[in-house]
């Protein structure tokens, strides 16, 4: 029951950050389980990017990570075509950040 609670919490407090920001004008923000759903990549892959610098957390509530939509869309494209010419990952890194 108090896990339920808090998740319940945590979920509103998401869609009171994101609504705020939406209102605010700011970039949409996009949670893990959107951008898995959208961009057809596993959750292992988001973490590994994640973890590499290829993608960044802009905001966390509870263990929900939160993410700039427009950055995801544009990096996610960028990774795949640069991937495909044969790149590394860290090497695509190094491309994406200057």
């Amino acid at each position: 029951m108090t896990r339920l609670i808090a998740y319940a919490i945590s979920t509103t407090i998401m869609h009171l950050v994101v609504g705020q920001r939406k209102r605010d004008g700011m970039d949409n923000l996009i949670s893990s389980p959107q951008i898995i759903a959208r961009y057809k990549i596993s959750y292992q892959t988001l973490n590994y990017y994640t973890n590499l610098g290829l993608l960044h957390v802009v905001n966390k509530i509870g263990n929900k990570r939160l993410y700039r939509e427009s950055e995801i869309r544009h990096n996610l494209v960028k990774i795949q075509s640069l991937k495909n010419e044969g790149y590394t990952l860290r090497l695509i890194r190094k491309v994406l950040h200057g």
